[in-house]
């Protein structure tokens, strides 16, 4: 069995790439879209997704455009906010080799994912 660190540094390295979206937002509707894993270094990736989002109560759309920073470091993947000044969003902690949980706290709300699963197929 791969070590943890093996594992995770395997599922950071493959993430580059370009990747089409599809997210529900509880209640309010679903975004549509791509999103990038560019690699900056062997331990850095800077992610971009642009979005248009749908709103149910409304008739128009906006589009998104997000930037973060994905960093490899010490068997686990970090997120951060490019701006203001590469603030931590949140980090994945692995539990296993293709599993891991995150939380990151947004103003006054906490949102907690409690599984990742990362398989890719060959």
């Amino acid at each position: 069995m791969p070590l943890k660190n093996d594992s995770v540094k395997e599922i950071f390295s493959r993430l580059s790439g370009k990747y089409r979206i599809n997210r529900i937002i509880d209640n309010h509707g679903y975004g549509e879209g791509v999103a990038y894993f560019l690699s900056e270094s062997l331990n850095e990736l800077i992610y971009k997704e642009e979005l248009q989002i749908h709103y149910n109560d409304y008739d128009y759309q906006i589009h998104a455009n997000k930037e973060y920073r994905y960093i490899f470091k010490n068997s686990n993947i970090t997120k951060y906010f490019i701006a203001p000044e590469n603030s931590l969003f949140y980090r994945l902690d692995f539990i296993n080799n293709s599993r891991a949980t995150g939380s990151h706290l947004c103003d006054k709300d906490q949102y907690n994912v409690p599984k990742y699963i990362f398989s890719f197929i060959a």
